[in-house]
């Protein structure tokens, strides 16, 4: 129901950060218009989990997001469609 989400951080941001922009989320099940820089990625989970978005704070963390998992799908000999 679009509204599982997983917050992907900079290592060592205070829980505090996470922990309010997740608060966020869950209240208004919606992105916000910005949130905190040591925040690069926010995934939305899918129904069912069929799928997932990745919503990215800047097109660089778009494109290392989309690179690392091309590279493990590649490792993985599974074929990968991204829609951007």
């Amino acid at each position: 129901m679009a509204a599982q989400w997983i917050v992907v951080s900079a290592p060592g941001t205070e829980a505090d950060t996470v922990l309010a922009l997740m608060k966020g989320l869950l209240d208004q099940w919606e992105l916000p218009g910005e949130w905190p820089a040591v925040v690069p990625v926010i995934v939305q989970a899918g129904v069912d989990g069929d799928a997932a978005g990745c919503h990215c704070r800047t097109p660089k963390a778009a494109q290392e997001l989309i690179d690392a998992i091309q590279r493990s799908a590649t490792a993985h000999a599974v074929a990968l469609r991204c829609v951007a």
